[in-house]
């Protein structure tokens, strides 16, 4: 049964044997690649004995090592001299041959950079000049000669897909099968790799070029490793709560001793910890390698703290990844290791769900594969095996746990809750394929036709049974779009074969964007990133124009500069007294231009700080349904994304909006504090699709300043504990809006939002000064609540991970919730995707019944 999967199988024909095939199983094992060996021991041979002199001799294994045939290096030789911009990738048959010496002085000699797979990491230090790792892709793309060093070309290395379609390769492997797999090989050199990588270096005459440095080809993957560098600085620094991958990383990354053993599996926990983790010794590295499978991690890290006894394991594992071996742990406490187990809990796979999402997609029946159950409590499963368990949920605690676990001389599992991340999407280019190349969806012409001939039957139907009058030709019209939106709505629900179409739920999914778009916008990101590092010396940012053009264009609209006549262009459309003086006004010449004035019962820094925390902001903004920081520009700057909830019959809206805040000078010379937004495009956050349409916003913000003393008396507010805001909402929602939503939003989606804000300002502590705009060094954490932010400065002690307070587990989710039928899920998609023409459709119909019957009556008058 193991023969496929091993190099050696066997079973020893009597007990005597046994010697004799271990010799033969071990030499099976590391000659050439190195791989597993299989022996069957039966029952009775383990506890049968046999007479010593029968036991033959046997000599320990010695593996027989090959150089390569000197044609094959000369002609290696003679592409390595011509290189313009050569490239070394160093794969785990580096590692696996020690051959870090060799490879090293070829490095040192040769000066071409060099990128190392995941387990080729430390073979050449991570600190070294020529380590192309964060240029990764430009590497691959420039390189005119790759030199593929124990190096598999499969999935790690995108099956060559990305190398330079001209480069010439050459390649070096124990294996001779593995050579020219995937790819085209101009030099293959067979043999035991440090050998073969000797030959080269004696055989080279020197560096690629006279000044590696000053070549273009260098030049430029140092500016791109450096920008790079600086977008992974800024993730590293990112305070939103819950924490992500790159800030958890961060703080492990900061505490681990120099020879730690890393052991990383999962989805995107061992992706992503691929580009933080740097080594600077070989084999210290394990991930799932060539067959990417999950569930070898815990076994891993076992067998890891058994090979090297004194180093410390350190075994970082997706939560999907733990529970395929968690067991693993009491093997672990059985053998008394300090192994060390940071659980990375996202809820799922890839993406998971907080607890109210995956409470209402349980509800509707639309739970994705990928999703687990919220907040398991991993940490208590350890303890249950006599480990030591550690639940984390900020940065403060990881470290605090982390340095506890490195102390500690028995099994500790650290429970890590990270941002579940529900709202992106699995990028598979099989997920996003709609037609083959030079196609034509058998769906679109399906739709065409139907939308064409179904209406005329239809027609016919309704003027002998229904209406009893003629339908004109707009009803013609109406009813081609109404069957052009159901005919691919219905093909979906009752899955026609080669329809062409396929739901999806933005939630969790989304289209790419074309090749070309993508790819122009990856150049544009690159570009801005390439003159340095996001953030200058002096605070300023790519964005710093930007900020203070918006800041001057929503001082104009909270003033009314814009009116070119002279007068307002202003118009009330609401205003209430009680219980908070609210005012909401319309722009005459934008439909979705509103100027909101509302009085606070506080002073301004506390309200600002509430209003501008864009991560609570959906705890005020009812129309709000997520926030989240796509990246910190500076203290003051952001860009942040925004999900707003659906208003019926529209469909959802998103923005990605550039953030700037800013103390300013009010005309009465008091000091008022400004948050103002404004759309901007990043590759980073592409348009989701499935039906979320991406709205821009002009301005967007709140200009908050205590209460003039005349109008105070005006609108007898009681007390001095009172600020003003002012608050700017201009845009383009896109897509068909009615007016009565907008309407809606106006007049009571608005004041109830900002009455409840009120309502949460009057229960905090006052405080003119807003700790938001405060310097770096004197801001507390964004994570902490604005209740902590405004309380007496404080700093409490960490308790110590043990026992810090956890909630209780999330037993509401044990109990399997009801099903939605079938039909309401039909509906809501019919809603969903057909609602305007529905409307449409039945209002212009029941108008043309009424006014038919109308005039059929007065005529018989």
């Amino acid at each position: 049964m193991c023969r496929p999967y091993a190099k050696f199988s066997a079973r020893p024909q009597a007990i005597e044997l046994i010697p004799a095939v271990l010799q033969t199983a071990f030499r099976h094992a590391t000659a050439g690649r190195p791989g597993a060996a299989y022996i069957d021991l039966p029952a009775d041979y383990i506890q049968g004995s046999v007479a010593a002199d029968l036991v033959p001799a046997v000599r320990p294994a010695a593996p027989a090592y090959a150089q390569a045939d000197p044609a094959g290096i000369a002609r290696a030789v003679e592409l390595l001299r011509g290189a313009q911009s050569p490239l070394i990738i160093v794969g785990k048959g580096a590692a696996y041959a020690r051959a870090e010496g060799a490879v090293r002085a070829l490095v040192d000699k040769y000066q071409a950079p060099f990128l190392p797979t995941p387990m080729g990491k430390g073979v050449v230090a991570d600190s070294h000049a020529r380590n192309a790792s964060s240029a990764r892709s430009s590497a691959l793309r420039d390189a005119d000669v790759v030199l593929l060093l124990g190096a598999r070309v499969n999935w790690i290395l995108h099956f060559g897909r990305r190398f330079n379609a001209q480069a010439k390769i050459i390649q070096v492997d124990v294996h001779p099968e593995e050579i020219g797999t995937n790819v085209h090989v101009d030099v293959a050199l067979p043999g035991h790799l440090p050998l073969v990588v000797e030959q080269l270096t004696a055989a080279l005459p020197g560096a690629f070029a006279a000044a590696p440095e000053a070549t273009a080809y260098v030049r430029g993957l140092r500016e791109q490793a450096q920008a790079n560098a600086a977008k992974q600085a800024l993730k590293y620094r990112e305070d939103a709560q819950p924490m992500t991958y790159h800030r958890a990383f961060f703080e492990i990354k900061q505490r681990l001793p120099a020879d730690v053993v890393l052991v990383s599996e999962g989805a995107n926990t061992m992706d992503i910890a691929r580009t933080v983790f740097d080594f600077e010794s070989p084999r210290r590295r394990l991930d799932c390698a060539t067959f990417a499978n999950m569930g070898v991690g815990m076994g891993f890290a076992v067998a890891a703290q058994l090979t090297y006894p004194k180093a410390r394991v350190v075994a970082v594992v997706g939560d999907s990844a733990f529970g395929f071996s968690a067991m693993e742990i009491e093997t672990a406490v059985r053998a008394r290791l300090p192994l060390v187990v940071v659980v990375i809990n996202n809820n799922g796979i890839y993406f998971g769900l907080d607890s109210e999402e995956y409470g209402v997609l349980e509800a509707q029946g639309r739970l994705p594969s990928t999703a687990l159950l919220p907040d398991i409590r991993y940490e208590l499963v350890a303890e249950a095996c006599g480990a030591r368990g550690v639940l984390v949920r900020t940065p403060r605690e990881l470290a605090a746990a982390t340095e506890q676990a490195l102390a500690h001389d028995g099994v500790t599992l650290i429970n890590c809750l990270i941002r579940p991340g529900g709202y992106q999407k699995l990028d598979f280019a099989w997920m996003s394929k709609r037609v083959a190349a030079g196609g034509f969806a058998p769906g679109v012409a399906m739709t065409i036709a139907a939308s064409l001939v179904l209406p005329i039957p239809l027609l016919a139907a309704f003027n002998k049974y229904a209406v009893q009058y003629p339908l004109d030709r707009l009803h013609y019209a109406m009813f081609q779009v109404l069957l052009a939106v159901l005919v691919p709505v219905v093909a979906v629900l009752l899955r026609w074969p080669g329809s062409g179409y396929r739901l999806e739920f933005a939630h969790y999914t989304s289209p790419q964007q074309p090749p070309e778009a993508r790819k122009e916008a990856e150049q544009s990101t690159a570009a801005s990133h390439a003159d340095g590092a996001h953030i200058c010396a002096d605070g300023a940012h790519r964005y710093a124009e930007q900020c203070a053009a918006i800041e001057r264009a929503f001082m104009a609209l909270a003033a009314g500069d814009d009116s070119k006549a002279g007068s307002s262009p202003w118009r009330l459309l609401t205003s209430q007294r009680q219980p908070y003086p609210i005012s909401v006004e319309g722009h005459v010449d934008k439909p979705f231009c509103f100027r909101v004035v509302f009085y606070a019962p506080t002073l301004a820094g506390t309200a600002f700080d509430l209003l501008a925390s864009i991560l609570r902001r959906p705890e005020w903004d009812e129309l709000t349904e997520s926030t989240r920081i796509v990246e910190s520009l500076a203290h003051r700057d952001a860009i942040h994304y925004v999900k707003m909830k659906p208003v019926w019959p529209t469909a959802a809206r998103d923005s990605l909006l550039l953030s700037h805040l800013a103390a300013v000078q009010t005309a009465d010379g008091s000091r008022g504090y400004l948050n103002v937004s404004r759309s901007i495009e990043d590759v980073r956050v592409p348009e989701s699709g499935g039906g979320v349409v991406r709205m821009e916003a002009g301005i967007a913000g709140q200009l908050v300043t205590r209460v003039p003393p005349a109008e105070a008396q005006a609108l007898a507010l009681a007390g001095d504990r009172w600020c003003k805001v002012v608050q700017i909402a201009d845009g383009d929602l896109k897509g068909w809006i009615p007016k009565s939503v907008i309407k809606f939003i106006a007049t009571q989606a608005l004041p109830r939002s900002l009455a409840k804000v009120c309502r949460q300002l009057a229960a905090l502590p006052p405080s003119a000064e807003s700790r938001l705009l405060q310097p770096p060094e004197e801001m507390l954490a964004p994570s902490e609540t604005l209740g902590e932010m405004l309380a007496p400065p404080e700093t409490p002690e960490i308790p110590p991970p043990a026992v810090l307070a956890t909630p209780a587990a999330p037993q509401r989710y044990l109990a399997r919730r009801p099903t939605a039928p079938r039909w309401k899920a039909w509906l809501r998609v019919l809603l969903r995707y057909a609602g305007p023409a529905v409307v449409a459709a039945v209002t212009s119909l029941v108008f043309q019944l009424i006014v038919g019957r109308r005039m059929g009556r007065s005529r018989t008058r």
